[in-house]
């Protein structure tokens, strides 16, 4: 028995083109729904703002729910209906928000539900329609909480070049005519691809200053007619469809302390490359299968 021990990933180029969402920026003011995508961090990611007025919270560090609290000295009295507070400046609140507005002091006893209309970061004006209360009378002393506690950002995908190195098979890089990858590879010599759509794979290791061609191999796709599933008699054997590979492994010929593997997935013509995934490492024996054994799941 043989298996890989996989390295990380270390892309040095990609044909494929670049996402169209704009890079996070700690100065950008973002509102509930806008897409941002980091590039600081692999594999680069695509997040999704969870509530408006979101600004200078680094998506991958702001994805956990949060609950987001303020308080007013506002004038309100308990009732249902259209309330406006003036709390902070600069929360988090947005619109569709789901909020809960206590009397500071006895918050069990009085207290408002109801979701935010509107929210004006920049003079803290909240517009909650109120739609169930507990309690009853005019106070000015409010704490106003979040009630559906979410993150300020979701996670929604790696970018379109990253997807082929997210470590998900389900989700694939993309591109017309071809896909060319360069790695930085070391000590490697075991090359899997998955999830694979296109016409060919070609392979190619060079030196670290890619001047010396150090391996290469050429893999088609198209496993042709004799390898049709389900061939039932002669005439499929000879004249079936043709099928294609989606996984290509490839023992690498030679093991070189700093390299770059180049990889290229060229497309069936008039149809889209696909790649849902690479791993890249060492390969090891680790033992023999006995005569006998057989293979089994416990299912739980």
């Amino acid at each position: 028995m043989r298996v890989v021990s996989p390295h990380d990933i270390n892309l040095r180029s990609t044909s494929v083109t670049a996402n169209s969402e704009a890079e996070w920026s700690a100065l950008t003011t973002y509102s509930l729904g806008e897409t941002v995508q980091v590039t600081t961090a692999t594999p680069h990611t695509v997040y999704q703002s969870l509530r408006g007025n979101n600004t200078n919270r680094p998506p991958a560090e702001w994805l956990e729910p949060q609950t987001e609290v303020g308080t007013s000295t506002s004038s309100n009295s308990v009732a249902t209906g259209s309330k406006t507070f003036t709390t902070q400046q600069n929360l988090g609140f947005s619109s569709g928000m789901q909020v809960q507005i206590s009397k500071t002091t006895t918050p069990a006893s009085v207290n408002m539900v109801g979701e935010v209309t509107s929210y004006t970061p920049g003079t803290g004006v909240l517009v909650v329609s109120v739609m169930k209360i507990t309690g009853s009378g005019t106070y000015a002393e409010w704490t106003i909480e979040s009630v559906d506690e979410i993150g300020f950002w979701k996670e929604v995908e790696a970018t379109n070049a990253y997807k082929m190195f997210d470590g998900y098979l389900n989700t694939q890089t993309v591109m017309a005519d071809e896909i060319f990858v360069k790695l930085n590879t070391t000590r490697a010599d075991y090359v899997t691809l998955f999830g694979l759509e296109g016409f060919s794979v070609e392979f190619e290791l060079y030196d670290s200053t890619e001047t010396t061609l150090l391996w290469s191999k050429s893999v088609s796709l198209v496993y042709g007619a004799v390898a049709v599933s389900d061939i039932s008699d002669w005439y499929e054997y000879f004249f079936g469809s043709y099928s294609y590979k989606e996984v290509v492994d490839a023992e690498i010929g030679v093991v070189t302390y700093e390299g770059v593997l180049c990889i290229r997935i060229t497309a069936i013509d008039g149809q889209d490359t696909k790649c849902g995934g690479v791993i890249v490492g060492r390969i090891y024996d680790v033992g023999t299968t006995q005569y006998g054994t057989v293979a089994g799941m416990i299912d739980f």
